[in-house]
C-alpha cells in the first residue's frame, strides 16, 4: 500500500484505513500531512487545541477544503472556557462557531465536528441560494413575457371618484 509492504494484518488494515479514510469523506491538511481519518485528525490538532485552551490565544490548526482552520479560546464572564472555531479564506473569516470546553480531552473532536457542521451549513446555504436564484430568474423571464396593457380605460372615472372622496373627507 503506497509502496510499503506489510507482513502483518493489523498494520496493513491500519494503512488501508488511513488510505481509504472515514465513512464520510474528509481530508484535512495538518502539518503538511493529508489526513483522512477523524481520529488521526484529532490527534494531529490536539497540541494546538490544548495550547489555545491553556494560553487563550488563536492557533492555526490546519486546512480543509481550501479553508484555513483556526481555534481561539477565551474565558466567558463566569470563567468557563469558550472556544471559537473559524474558517478563513483569503484573510477573511468565512464561518465561525463557538463551543464551550466542558472536557478538554474532547476538545479536538469538538473542533472536527464544528468544522464539519460549518462546511455542511455552507453547502446547504449555497444550494438554497442557487435555488432562489433559479426561481428569481424564472420569475424575471415570466415577467418579461407579459404584455404591457397600456392605459386603463376607466382612469377618468377613478380620478373623479378620488376627487369626490377628498371633498367628503374635507367636510
Amino acid at each position: 500500500i503506497n509502496g510499503e509492504t506489510f507482513t502483518a494484518r493489523a498494520p496493513m488494515a491500519e494503512a488501508f484505513s488511513d488510505l481509504r479514510g472515514d465513512m464520510e469523506p474528509i481530508i484535512w491538511k495538518v502539518g503538511g500531512d493529508d489526513l483522512r481519518r477523524r481520529t488521526r485528525i484529532e490527534n494531529a490538532i490536539r497540541p494546538a487545541v490544548y495550547d489555545s485552551i491553556a494560553d487563550q490565544v488563536q492557533k492555526d490548526i490546519g486546512t480543509i477544503a481550501g479553508f484555513d482552520v483556526k481555534v481561539e479560546t477565551e474565558q466567558d464572564k463566569q470563567g468557563a472556557p469558550r472556544m471559537e472555531v473559524t474558517l478563513w479564506k483569503g484573510g477573511k473569516v468565512v464561518a465561525s462557531q463557538d463551543t464551550y470546553v466542558l472536557d478538554s480531552s474532547k476538545a479536538p473532536a469538538s473542533v472536527v465536528r464544528s468544522v464539519g457542521r460549518m462546511l455542511d451549513n455552507m453547502r446547504d446555504d449555497a444550494s438554497y441560494l442557487q435555488f432562489q436564484l433559479q426561481r428569481a430568474e424564472k420569475e424575471r423571464d415570466d415577467l418579461a413575457k407579459t404584455e404591457d396593457t397600456g392605459a386603463w380605460p376607466d382612469a377618468g372615472k377613478l380620478e373623479a371618484a378620488r376627487l369626490k372622496h377628498k371633498e367628503v373627507l374635507a367636510r
